[in-house]
């Protein structure tokens, strides 16, 4: 999972040379092994304050599923 992103960030310093279809194989990975990371991942990299009201909110489903 790190890797996957650690090899996002640098192909997206890339800017404008940066290969989409390279991109979009590590996110279709991310989306693999755990959506609710690609979710929150993507809704960071557009907003950084949604992505971490969008963690808090996955937390907290999260806790609710486990006391119910």
């Amino acid at each position: 999972m790190k890797a996957n992103v650690a090899e996002i960030k640098a192909e997206d310093e890339k800017g404008d040379q940066a290969e989409e279809s390279f991109i979009a194989r590590r996110l279709r990975n991310i989306q693999r092994m755990a959506p609710d990371i690609l979710e929150v991942m993507l809704a960071t990299i557009a907003n950084p304050a949604a992505g971490f009201g969008m963690v808090a909110k996955k937390v907290a489903e999260k806790m609710q599923a486990g006391a119910g």
